[in-house]
């Protein structure tokens, strides 16, 4: 902490006199001495540093805030106020490397800056390691192409269901978006088979071809989505309605036929009226049989035994079709 107060004493001379180039070898050696010990700083030297160093980049041209950025944006106890500061800088050459690297970024900064800032910002966020799916979802609401595309190719972003149902809208328009989408394991199934569902022929190629051994598990995913808008188109006709509902009232009458079948009580009323249906439909026939003989034929034997062979063939047709 003795070389920490030493240096201090130097930065409020250097301020005091307003001279920038003497700020700007202040601010160097400042960053010097901070890189070179800031695994062995206590959280209170860090803050100090902090403190120290904002003042110093305070009005400095963008060219010395760049490379400020980035000596301090991949170093992990980096100065948390400084390093956010410089990721809302306007100019991208500044922020862009501390959005795309310095670990002391939350979520939560990023998903505001992400909310405020241009399309570059947004996509130095979406460079990261790991997105969260707070972020990827600002990213992929917001964003334009480039950045959409870039958050997908990221295997560290993960996407919330939200977040996926967005990009793969945004596939449908976009073939080189829909082709990397497709690639991610993490793609839950209703948004692949939506994605299947919307793409082109070529894409569908594209995949068959880059992936030879998912070949048949794509074909099988396409017919699946075929058949279930077959299946959805099929049971919004007014015709299937109307089937469907016949279809429910046979098969409730069907069902208290048996619960009545079933019933000891209804049994002989049921064989009785069988009885009954057999019995007409047997002289019915047999009329309709001799008048025909009679009229065609005469009444010889060879006629009536050929009646008797007829109603006894048509009386077991009619007891077939009763049970």
């Amino acid at each position: 902490m003795g070389d920490c107060q030493s240096i201090l004493d130097q930065i409020e001379a250097g301020l005091a006199c307003g001279n920038v180039r003497h700020r700007l070898k202040l601010l160097q050696h400042v960053t010097d001495l901070f890189v070179a010990g800031s695994r062995r700083f206590s959280g209170a030297e860090i803050a100090l540093f902090d403190d120290v160093l904002i003042q110093l980049a305070t009005e400095i041209e963008i060219e010395a805030r760049k490379r400020l950025a980035h000596r301090l944006a991949a170093l992990p106890d980096s100065p948390p106020k400084l390093i956010r500061q410089l990721s809302f800088d306007d100019a991208i050459a500044v922020a862009g490397p501390v959005l795309a690297a310095s670990p002391q970024l939350s979520d939560a900064d990023l998903v505001e800056n992400a909310g405020t800032k241009s399309q570059d910002h947004l996509y130095a966020i979406a460079q990261r390691l790991k997105l969260s799916e707070a972020v990827t979802d600002i990213l992929v609401e917001r964003g334009e192409r480039r950045v959409v595309r870039r958050t997908a190719r990221n295997g560290g972003a993960r996407f919330s269901l939200a977040g996926y149902e967005r990009v793969v809208e945004l596939a449908r328009r976009d073939r080189r978006l829909a082709l990397t989408v497709a690639e991610r394991s993490d793609i839950p199934h209703q948004c692949y088979l939506k994605l299947l569902e919307t793409a082109s022929a070529e894409v569908r190629r594209k995949l068959e071809a880059n992936y030879p051994n998912a070949a048949q598990a794509i074909r099988s995913t396409v017919a699946e989505v075929a058949g279930t808008k077959q299946r959805e188109a099929r049971e919004s006709s007014p015709g299937y309605l109307s089937a469907a509902r016949d279809c429910r009232h046979l098969f409730r009458g069907h069902r208290l036929s048996e619960t009545n079948v079933h019933a000891p009580a209804a049994l002989p009323a049921i064989r009785e009226d069988r009885s009954r249906l057999i019995d007409a439909r047997a002289v019915a026939h047999r009329n309709r049989r001799t008048s025909a003989a009679r009229q065609g034929h005469g009444d010889d034997p060879h006629s009536r035994q050929g009646r008797r062979l007829l109603l006894g063939h048509d009386e077991s047709h009619a007891d077939d079709a009763c049970c």
